[in-house]
């Protein structure tokens, strides 16, 4: 999703896709925000369906799918640059990952150090999820 090619293909994957979707009166997957000050449209669901799509259609063909996401408040005025811009890789492969490094100043976590995060994480998540408000249709 950095190149010309990637985007084009993405682009005729989501056309493809939409069309049979509507065709066979099934559900269109919305790119939506998460929540309502949210102006970077976080939750991508349409997106990860069109990428589901060409990993079927072209089965083995893509290792990983990297894309570039402009985020945030602009760094200056008229600025094309964003405060939270990043770039995130998705592997369907990881016998592609070839090595990893870390930042100066940082450690791998033990097998503890790493269990008691992983229970942390899952109790934040927890929370966040038990606080959010539901609707019902």
């Amino acid at each position: 999703m950095t190149n010309q090619d990637g985007l084009q293909l993405f682009r005729e994957a989501d056309e493809v896709l939409i069309n049979s979707l509507v065709e066979n009166r099934s559900e269109v997957p919305k790119n939506s925000p998460a929540h309502e000050n949210d102006v970077d449209i976080l939750h991508r669901a349409r997106d990860r369906a069109v990428f589901n799509f060409i990993h079927e259609a072209k089965p083995g063909e893509f290792d990983a799918v990297r894309g570039a996401f402009a985020q945030g408040d602009q760094v200056s005025v008229n600025s094309g640059f964003r405060l939270r811009t990043h770039v995130q890789i998705a592997l369907k492969n990881n016998k592609c990952v070839l090595g990893w490094f870390l930042p100066p100043d940082t450690k791998l976590l033990s097998e503890n150090e790493y269990s008691l995060a992983k229970d942390r994480l899952s109790a934040a998540k927890a929370a966040v999820t038990a606080r959010k408000r539901r609707v019902r249709a």
